[in-house]
């Protein structure tokens, strides 16, 4: 399975990625030990700390960038085995992301993780939502807070959402 993890971008050693840094690592490794390929979108923050969980899990693990190889903004993380260079800016770039995932998981996040959540319900892509992770994914998650998994977006109900504590809550989902 193609397991895109979106989240957090920026230094792993700064609030607030540094205190999901165990979480987000046990996860990539999780996802590698279990067969799945990771799919994210290959640069720093979250997304550097899920491909060093799932190298050292001997994962197989794609990043898709934005612009192209020359653009200080598409360095990809050390950890990437797969680069795809879209030559898209930042959002379009989200929607090549999510659109290859059978499931999406969110960690935090600021605006762009909100608009890839959203590509993703769009696609109809299962979207599974660490609910106490902070940023969008928990804003998202806390309009749901009195519902049972799943839960929907939107009234077209496209794709399912589960929200997630737990490595133990992800695991059940793969």
């Amino acid at each position: 399975m193609n397991i895109c993890v979106i989240g957090y971008s920026g230094k792993i050693n700064k609030t607030p990625i540094k205190e999901l840094y165990d979480f987000t690592y046990r996860l990539g490794y999780t996802i590698a030990v279990r067969g799945h390929t990771l799919w994210s979108g290959g640069r720093d923050g979250i997304m550097d700390i899920v491909s060093k969980g799932a190298h050292e899990g001997s994962g197989e693990i794609v990043g898709v960038l934005p612009w192209d190889k020359g653009n200080s903004m598409s360095k990809p993380s050390d950890y990437i085995q797969n680069v795809v260079f879209t030559g898209l800016d930042f959002t379009m770039r989200s929607c090549i992301l999510v659109n290859n995932a059978d499931l999406v998981i969110s960690v935090g996040g600021g605006s762009g993780t909100a608009t890839e959540i959203f590509a993703a319900y769009s696609y109809g892509k299962p979207i599974l939502l660490c609910s106490k992770s902070g940023g969008w994914t928990q804003k998202i998650a806390e309009t749901f807070k009195d519902k049972s998994n799943p839960v929907f977006l939107d009234a077209r109900e496209t794709a399912p959402v589960f929200l997630v504590n737990t490595i133990d809550d992800i695991e059940r989902h793969l």
